[in-house]
């Protein structure tokens, strides 16, 4: 009995201890709690698999961490980094997503545009910069983004000033003064390009500027077909310490012209070099490489000799596919695609394998590329990849269905909408131009053009009379210096019966706007409606010259010709 007493305490105590631990417990993993300890070990895991280079597994506890919290910015850079590694273009989807949860950062919105000129969306990278508040654009950063898309879009002069200012507001990063210069190479003044010339080649001493300026240069030579001193340079490029796989490349490609011998020698090298670091991201570059120059044979001779662990899946399957798409082997590459697992690219592989069926006549293409679309989930830039892809293949039906979904969601539609827009200008195709111009102004209410287009459009299809005649005063009133605005507003003035009006629109226009085949359209219906059909005919007749006339205005230029 004494015992049982002696224990009683002890035992009560231990009871106690139970339910102050599991009180404990209990607080820790409430809902709440558990999440976030959840979300902490996610992202360790994350982080820990991507520098172990096990990108699969790091993607996974990504995903994982965005169910539990789609607001969680700290998996987004990581999945970038991914995409990047693997030069994948879904590093854009999740660049836009850290976008959306950062509500439009502006280091995050920097991070899409430099992300999207890396992948070629010049349009991607203009609509992230035109989000950038006013303050953030004149950063050194924005600056030097717009001037790369400058560059791109053919603007050398202003890319060159605005490289300027990126240089003096941050002298200390040596790549603005370095963009300019390669921009004073190209401007086509000798005296500039070889002060540019001579200034990189001093840079190119500079161990934190050689690498791009020796790019620079090695780029001049090539514009200027100087393969010798190319050769040289791509040279001293590969031979950097550390050089990145682009330069190695950049020194191929001089190889293949200027020493066959010594190509297969250095191919066979950076194959080894790169199969070695087991870093799929690599090996696709150099694969895509090889692609390119039409080696399709070799990298489907490489990839089989790949580790089986290196070689599947994305996205060496990918290289692989666009090898035997060179060779046109479909039903290989049918065979391939039909039960493979891409991951989140799935939409690509599909996409492929609807390819694959069409080559072969296979009525199943129609339902394999409506699964790819699927598989994008509605994430704008996966069905971008795919409008592209559309593109390239010259399937414009779907490349036209794809950019109409994008257009009709709230992201990324003003780019779906400017391609549908030039797709249907170059057809000549009014009404359904009116419908990508309407969709325009639905999402940009209050621009001035969106809204002229409409009316202009609206007037010549007799659609939604009223509100192209509101429209088309509106735009004139607020801008009657704008020669398209004022033969707009003319235009609709004639509709209305208002010929005094329509002349007063157009009676002070400059010559040269007069040689826009539209605004001297509506001039000489004006000047044929006031009598002076003398005086309309050359213009008439000019407007006809270079069929650049919607259908309908074709139909009121001839009408008007008629005595």
């Amino acid at each position: 009995m004494i015992s049982w007493f002696r224990r009683r305490p002890i035992c009560a105590l231990s009871a106690i201890g139970v339910v102050i631990a599991g009180s404990v417990a209990a607080l820790f993993f409430l809902p709440g709690a558990l999440a976030s300890w959840q979300q902490r070990r996610l992202l360790t895991s994350a982080r820990a698999f991507f520098e172990r280079g096990d990108f699969r597994s790091a993607m996974i506890s990504c995903r994982q961490l965005i169910q539990l919290n789609p607001n969680q910015r700290e998996a987004y850079p990581i999945l970038i980094a991914i995409g990047e590694e693997s030069n994948s273009p879904q590093a854009l989807t999740w660049a836009s997503k850290l976008v959306e949860v950062s509500h439009h950062d502006p280091r995050a919105l920097s991070q899409l545009a430099a992300l999207a000129l890396k992948f070629g969306e010049v349009e991607v990278a203009q609509e992230a910069l035109n989000q950038l508040p006013a303050a953030s654009k004149e950063t050194a950063t924005a600056l030097s983004l717009q001037a790369t898309v400058d560059v791109v879009q053919g603007s050398l002069i202003h890319a060159e000033a605005l490289f300027d200012r990126a240089a003096r507001l941050e002298p200390s990063n040596v790549s603005h003064r370095l963009n300019s210069l390669k921009i004073q190479m190209q401007l086509g003044d000798p005296v500039k390009a070889e002060a540019a010339r001579h200034e990189l080649e001093e840079l190119a001493e500079n161990p934190y500027a050689r690498s791009e300026a020796l790019r620079a240069l090695l780029q001049d030579a090539r514009a200027h077909s100087r393969s010798e001193r190319a050769l040289s340079i791509a040279e001293q490029l590969a031979s950097i310490p550390d050089a990145s796989i682009s330069d190695n490349l950049l020194l191929l490609d001089e190889l293949r012209v200027s020493g066959p011998d010594r190509f297969q020698v250095a191919l066979a090298n950076l194959r080894q070099k790169v199969q070695s670091s087991g870093n799929r991201g690599l090996i696709f570059q150099v694969l895509s490489w090889q692609n390119r120059h039409g080696m399709y044979l070799e990298s489907l001779t490489w990839k089989e000799q790949l580790p089986a662990a290196v070689a599947a899946g994305f996205p060496i399957a990918l290289a692989e596919s666009e090898a035997l798409m060179g060779l046109q082997d479909w039903g290989r590459l049918r065979t391939k695609v039909a039960a493979a697992d891409w991951g989140q690219m799935n939409y690509l592989r599909l996409a492929i394998y609807s390819r694959a069926e069409r080559e072969l006549s296979n009525g199943q293409f129609r339902e394999r590329w409506e699964s790819a679309l699927v598989a994008t989930a509605g994430e704008w830039n996966a069905l971008l990849e795919l409008a592209n892809l559309a593109e390239r293949w010259g399937w414009e039906d779907q490349a036209v269905q794809v950019f109409w979904i994008i257009a009709r969601q709230s992201q990324g539609q003003n780019i779906a909408l400017r391609r549908l827009y030039k797709f249907y200008s170059d057809q000549r195709n009014t009404r359904e131009l009116y419908k990508v111009a309407k969709r325009i102004l639905e999402v940009n209410p209050n621009d001035l053009i969106a809204m002229n287009n409409v009316a202009a459009l609206g007037l010549l299809l007799g659609e939604d009379r009223e509100q192209a005649l509101k429209l088309a005063g509106e735009v004139y009133s607020r801008a009657p210096s704008v020669a398209a605005f004022a033969g707009t507003c003319a235009f609709a003035m004639l509709k209305a019966g208002q010929t005094d009006r329509a002349f007063d629109a157009v009676k002070d226009l400059p010559s040269k706007a007069l040689e826009d085949p539209s605004i001297a359209l509506y001039y000489a219906l004006v000047l044929s409606a006031h009598g002076q059909s003398n005086a309309a005919k050359p213009y008439l007749e000019d407007a006809l010259r270079d069929g650049h006339l919607f259908p309908e205005e074709e139909l009121l230029a001839r009408q008007a010709l008629v005595p």
